[in-house]
């Protein structure tokens, strides 16, 4: 089968199930009203039990009439196995992770229900970003747990073989991405396996920056971004040097985005792009001496960094929602369940006095390889991070992306492709409801 007809298959369920999801109709069952009843919430979320762990211990602590059952979905699987159990109405189903871009599709759709909470109250505990990230429609769909931010690792062995000095932590002294693809060939003729890679190798999390500060926007365009934009200058520019890094050698082809941060803590790859969650795993390893530098951008061009992180939701079609957002406060709103949150996994916390605590942490946490990424991590969350489109086409446009980012890295011709993409994604919107 050709990629093409590859790529119209994956097309039309998307659409088939973009069309099913948009044409749902909710209603919501009736609250659970005894505070005291036993009660089995079904949780579902794409990382691992061990993520959780501790929060759901401290919230079943302090509520032993709520049970957690927690299920995990790998993330590649995991968005088309929300759509498909929200689309069958699944009662079983009452909390579950949300990826932030998808809120506008999901709050359309009617697959989550908005917070009956105060919402003015919650720009007090929560920082502005992470509500942007949740707000659509004048609602809030869910309450935000998590956030990201990026660094670059680099292998200061690897670095040093090559004559390679340590790139700077300071933000203002950042390396220009023609500077980092010269110093990774370098580290790579000297005795690197790879040069540079992005964690996220083939996905839009990651590449969005790129054409966005060169000046080709997020790929969509128009009042309800449902208007494909790629073919420009700034795409075709972007994808063109992401062609580059693979087919010169510098970053690897055919690994799975999972055997990226592998690669780098077994000291076979110079630099790579990632989020803050990778320090405590990178520190307890003893024969790796690495450190973090910010985000590199391309020359003349000023940086932008990839942000948004994890939501909870709640489904519709749950029958315990009191329950369920008392358990999503906990992890969000409360301090202790907050602080929680991130003890299992250290990412970035939505709260604003939890993420204070975990920055000033996060030195320790990185086991002194990373002295400046409090400070860095401040700096790029207030003044770099960029969120991405806004919108209800987004969960479609994200599954086309990431297909044309694969085939890019793996040969095709970047304009090319990009041109194949906008016809794609022009087919898939037009038969969106309302176009």
């Amino acid at each position: 089968m050709t990629s093409t007809r590859k790529t119209r298959r994956l097309l039309a369920a998307g659409v088939a199930v973009t069309l099913a999801m948009a044409t749902a109709a909710c209603s919501a069952p009736e609250p659970t009203t005894d505070p005291n009843a036993e009660i089995e919430l079904q949780v579902l979320g794409a990382e691992d039990i061990s993520a959780f762990q501790p929060a759901i211990d401290a919230f079943q602590a302090e509520n032993p009439n709520i049970t957690i059952i927690y299920n995990s979905v790998p993330f590649a699987q995991f968005s088309s196995t929300i759509q498909a159990r929200m689309s069958a109405r699944d009662s079983g189903l009452d909390v579950y992770m949300v990826d932030e871009p998808r809120v506008p599709f999901l709050g359309s759709s009617e697959f989550v229900v908005p917070y009956p909470g105060d919402a003015d109250a919650l720009a007090e505990t929560l920082n502005k970003n992470d509500l942007e990230a949740v707000t659509w429609n004048d609602q809030i769909w869910g309450l935000p747990m998590w956030t990201s931010s990026q660094v670059l690792y680099y292998n200061k062995a690897l670095l040093a073989q090559a004559g390679i000095p340590d790139p700077s932590s300071a933000p203002e002294d950042r390396l220009t991405w023609e500077e980092l693809i010269d110093q990774a060939t370098a580290a790579q003729a000297a005795g690197a396996q790879y040069g540079f890679s992005f964690q996220q190798v083939d996905r839009y999390y990651q590449l969005q920056t790129l054409p966005e500060t060169l000046g080709g926007g997020p790929g969509l365009t128009g009042d309800d971004l449902l208007t494909p934009d790629l073919e420009n200058d700034g795409w075709e520019q972007a994808m063109e040097w992401y062609a580059s890094t693979f087919a010169d050698g510098v970053s690897p082809r055919g690994i799975d985005v999972g055997q990226i941060p592998p690669l780098f803590q077994d000291g076979k790859l110079a630099f790579m792009v990632g989020t803050p969650v990778y320090v405590s795993s990178f520190a307890a390893i003893d024969t790796l001496d690495w450190g973090v530098a910010p985000m590199p951008t391309f020359e003349g061009t000023d940086a932008a960094t990839p942000t948004d992180g994890w939501a909870l939701g709640v489904s519709p079609y749950s029958e315990k929602q009191e329950a369920a957002w008392k358990f999503i406060e906990f992890l969000t709103l409360d301090p202790e369940g907050s602080a929680a949150s991130i003890q299992g996994k250290p990412f970035p916390s939505a709260n604003k006095a939890t993420q204070e605590d975990y920055l000033a942490q996060l030195p320790e946490l990185a086991g002194g390889h990373a002295p400046e990424i409090s400070n860095l991590l401040t700096y790029e969350l207030e003044n770099t991070a960029i969120h991405r489109p806004r919108t209800t086409g987004y969960v479609v446009f994200e599954e086309v992306m990431n297909k044309a980012f694969a085939d890019i890295r793996n040969g095709a011709d970047p304009v090319e492709r990009l041109a194949q993409a906008q016809r794609d994604l022009g087919a898939v919107f037009g038969r969106l409801p309302g176009n």
